[in-house]
This record gives C-alpha cells, structure tokens and sequence, in this order.
C-alpha cells in the first residue's frame, strides 16, 4: 500500500492502482480476521473460550464451597449447631467439592498454563498477606519503623518481581542470611 502511495501524481493508472491495493489489503485482512480463530479451533491449536469459563466457574464453586466448609469449622467450633446438623452440611459441602473437582478434571485446558497461573495468583496472594501482616505488627509496636520499612521493601520487591512476570524463586540460604544482617 505504502509503495502505491508513493508513486507520482502523473504516474499511468496511479488511482486504480491505489483502489485496487486498497481492495487486496481490506479483502485479506477481512477473510483472515474472520476465518483464523475457527481454523486454529479445528487444527486443535486453541481451545474454545467455552472450557476456560466452564473451568473459572468451577474453580469459581470450589473456592465458594471451601469458604462455606472454613466457616462450618468455625460454626462448629463455637457450637453454632448440633453435630449431626454439622455433619450433614459437612458431608453435603464436601460432596459438591468432589463433583467439581471431576468437572474440571474432565475439562480440555492447558494445564501447564493454567497451573502458572494459579501459581503466581497465590504467590501473589501470599505476599499480600505477608505485607498486610507486617502492617499490622507495626501498628501494634512489635516492630519499630526501620525494620518495618525494610521488610515492606522487601515484599514490594518480591511483589514487583511477580508482576513483571519474574519467577519468584525460594531465597538460598546465603539470601536469607544477608536479608537477616541488614534488618539486624
């Protein structure tokens, strides 16, 4: 297309030239836009967007469901019900985990895909966490303000590291040794 603009005013043709390269580009970018996501589909190369929200849904309940199962624990613990009320509930909870987990099981994913995922979605959450708690360690003045800022630093580092789609390693040894020297 570039080429077809740059020819002179004066050049033989030149406006069919243009409209018909016009045309080619349109019709090509048209015909492949439209027929290159069936195609990989058909090819196997790309699986349908249906299984990855049959699998977020399931994943979906199976979170829901292991937050109701936490707070039966938790009802039972303060005797919130009788133990056969507490059994059933538990029985019937554990039961729904179980189906979608086999939902998933027999859903066609990329599984090395979505297990990274999953893993930097909990490393991501269990950085989180460890911020919030130091947070709350300072505000209740077990650690004064130098270590603090120094561990917030280092969690933001870490955090950092795993947004820009680093892998976030296990300290060595050696690490966690110097991480220990400069909070001392």
């Amino acid at each position: 297309m570039v080429l077809v603009l740059s020819l002179a005013k004066g050049f033989p043709h030149r406006d069919l030239l243009v409209t018909m390269t016009f045309g080619v580009v349109m019709i090509s970018i048209l015909v492949h836009g439209m027929t290159i996501s069936p195609l990989l589909r058909w090819l196997g190369i790309v699986k349908g967007r249906e299984h990855r929200l049959a699998y977020e849904l399931a994943r979906g309940k199976l979170q829901a469901a292991g937050a109701a199962l936490e707070e039966l624990g938790h009802m039972s613990y303060v005797r919130f019900s009788r133990d056969e009320v507490h059994d059933q509930l538990k029985e019937e909870y554990e039961k729904r985990i179980e189906e979608e987990q086999d939902q998933i099981d027999k859903l066609e994913l990329d599984r090395t895909a979505i297990e990274s995922e999953e893993s930097q979605w909990a490393r991501r959450h269990l950085l989180l966490t460890e911020k919030n708690h130091v947070m709350d360690s300072y505000r209740q003045g077990v650690l004064n303000q130098e270590v603090y800022e120094k561990l917030l630093a280092d969690i933001d580092a870490r955090l950092l590291r795993l947004e820009s789609d680093e892998t976030d390693k296990t300290t060595t040894k050696s690490e966690s040794d110097n991480n220990q020297d400069t909070i001392k």
